[in-house]
C-alpha cells in the first residue's frame, strides 16, 4: 500500500466522526496551549494561519475529489458540499 499526503488526510477527515463523538460526549472544547482552537459548538477557532505542509496537503486532498468540499453529519450522509475552481 502507498500512503500519500492525500490518503493520509482522507483517513484524518473519515475518522472524525469519531472525534465529534467524543467532543459532543465530553462537551469540551479542544484547546493548544490555552487558545481554543475547537469550542463545543464544535466550531473552528482562533486559527490564524496554516503552514505550508497543510495547504498543498489540504490543496492536493481537494484535487482529489474534483475540487469539492464534502460535509459529512456523524452518520456518513452527505450535508453539504462546497465546489471550488481549479487552481
Amino acid at each position: 500500500m502507498h500512503i500519500t499526503k492525500t490518503s493520509i488526510l482522507l483517513f484524518i477527515i473519515n475518522k472524525r466522526n469519531a472525534l465529534v463523538k467524543l467532543i459532543k460526549e465530553m462537551n469540551m472544547a479542544i484547546k493548544v496551549n490555552t487558545t481554543e482552537v475547537i469550542t463545543n459548538a464544535l466550531e473552528l477557532q482562533n486559527i490564524a494561519t496554516i503552514d505550508s505542509t497543510t495547504d498543498l496537503t489540504l490543496q492536493a486532498a481537494l484535487r482529489a475529489v474534483d475540487h469539492a468540499l464534502i460535509i459529512r453529519d456523524s452518520a456518513g450522509n452527505e450535508t453539504f458540499r462546497i465546489h471550488g475552481l481549479p487552481a
